[in-house]
């Protein structure tokens, strides 16, 4: 050790590991070794005791191991032999367990299927119980149907028993006539009517005097102020009539005018017509505005409400798109003292032609001459009865006044 330490060429590291081995041989002498080597040696001593029993008992199981074994050989040979049958039982065996396994899930599907059919069987239950119910209350209507239609059927074969009874007993002639005239067909001369006019003349016929009525009511009231100053002035009645006539007669005359053209040009009637319409406007606008003027002047703003009742009574009694017999007694009786209704009358007529109803037409005309003339007595005594009421009415209001004047 100490020459290693006096070498300079020596390594550091063997010189250490030198330095350590020394110091571990140093130690190793301090110790017991002997005393620690002979107790190694007894307990090996003892352990081998150990072995050697376990080596006995091993023996004598191997003799019973090799009785075993001859029984296993013995029971292999009998295995060997029975192993054909084995086997066929075996598979047997398994394809058995797999058939039942097959059954078990059928059996489990059919389950499902049972309670299925089995819910699905007890709501058609309810539902057959609930028609039942409903059977049961249509057959008690049935029922009360069945005894209303009977006691209808009785009721009825009375009514005929007694309407058969009522009937009159005709004798041989009467029931000859009736059956002649229900078999005798139904006739139309279009050489004695003539043309019918057409749908649009028609509107146009009952549209036109309309109109000229809604313009005369529409004239009157806006004159009314100017009739009112004109009629508190010292002129006499007929003077103050004139007065009003002329101040809107020009209105008058170009309403009739208009009325006319819409005449020809919507109703698709002939121009050659025209100085005939002209004079049926001409005739019904004179006759409504004195009506009006009469209205009026009687009821003041009453007299127009009048006016417009008498208008819708008018245009249906005039028969312009539904017929006179059809509308029924009432108006059929009132057409005839209506100035619409002969207008209506004489434009279909000129509508029709020259050779359709001259004689309806020349009626219709007279008629509506007449009616200008009523018209203008009308108005006259609405005039006057006017002046006559303003006047009272100025009378008493200077009456009144003179007390306090006083």
């Amino acid at each position: 050790m100490a020459a290693l330490e006096a070498d300079p060429t020596t390594d550091p590291q063997t010189l250490e590991a030198a330095r350590q081995l020394a110091g571990g041989l140093a130690q190793l002498g301090q110790q017991d070794v002997s005393g620690q080597l002979s107790a190694g040696l007894a307990e090996a001593t003892a352990g081998i005791g150990q072995l050697d029993a376990a080596a006995a008992q091993v023996a004598g199981g191997g003799a019973a191991l090799r009785d075993g074994a001859s029984q296993l050989a013995d029971g292999a040979a009998q295995a060997s032999a029975g192993s054909p049958a084995l086997r066929d039982g075996a598979s047997r065996l398994a394809g058995g367990l797999v058939e039942l396994d097959d059954g078990f899930g059928a059996s489990v599907d059919g389950a499902r299927q049972l309670a299925d059919g089995t819910g699905e069987l007890a709501g058609g239950l309810q539902q057959l119980e609930s028609g039942a119910v409903q059977l049961a209350a249509g057959a008690r209507s049935a029922q009360t149907g069945a005894a209303q239609l009977g006691d209808g059927a009785s009721e009825l074969g009375d009514g005929l028993r007694e309407g058969v009874a009522a009937m009159p007993q005709l004798g041989d002639d009467e029931l000859a006539d009736l059956s002649s005239v229900a078999t005798d067909p139904v006739g139309f001369d279009l050489d004695e009517q003539g043309a019918l006019p057409s749908g649009e003349a028609r509107i146009a016929a009952l549209a036109v005097p309309i109109g000229l009525w809604l313009g005369a009511l529409a004239l009157v009231l806006v004159l009314a102020r100017t009739a009112r100053r004109i009629a508190a002035s010292a002129e006499s009645d007929g003077r103050v009539l004139a007065t009003l006539l002329a101040r809107s007669a020009w209105v008058v005359v170009v309403q009739a005018v208009l009325a006319a053209l819409v005449v020809h040009a919507i109703g698709g009637v002939a121009w050659a017509s025209l100085p005939a319409t002209l004079g049926v406007t001409l005739l019904f606008a004179a006759a409504a505005g004195l009506l009006q003027l009469a209205l009026v002047a009687w009821w003041g703003p009453a007299g127009a409400v009048v006016s417009l009742v008498l208008l819708g009574l008018q245009a249906v009694a005039a028969g312009g798109l539904v017929p006179r017999d059809v509308l029924g007694g009432p108006f059929e009786a009132i057409a005839p003292v209506l100035p619409m209704t002969h207008a209506v009358d004489a434009l279909q007529a000129i509508a029709a032609g020259s050779g359709a109803g001259g004689a309806a037409l020349g009626g219709s005309v007279a008629m509506l001459v007449l009616f200008v003339g009523a018209g203008l007595l009308a108005a006259a005594l609405a005039v006057r009865s006017a002046r006559r009421r303003a006047t009272g009415e100025r009378i008493r209001a200077l009456d009144a006044l003179a007390p306090a004047a006083a």
